[in-house]
């Protein structure tokens, strides 16, 4: 399963280190990355992905204007 979430630590890691906003990079963005975003792990979570990371961006994600806010 390719979800970054199945099978390992990364849910309780992400937490003790109180981080809200996973950011996510990839190479295959419609194999890992988009399972790790629908994976039910990361809906604690509020993962992105950058654009600019993730090598085959596609239509299972939206592209999220640049903002001097944070996420």
């Amino acid at each position: 399963y390719p979800s970054a979430f199945f099978g390992t630590s990364l849910s309780s890691t992400l937490a003790a280190y109180a981080t809200a906003t996973p950011v996510l990079t990839g190479l295959s963005t419609p194999g890992c990355a988009r399972a790790t975003l629908a994976d039910p792990g990361s809906h604690v979570f509020g993962p992105v992905v950058v654009a600019v990371g993730a090598a085959l961006l596609n239509a299972y994600l939206r592209p999220v204007p640049a903002t001097s806010e944070p996420l």
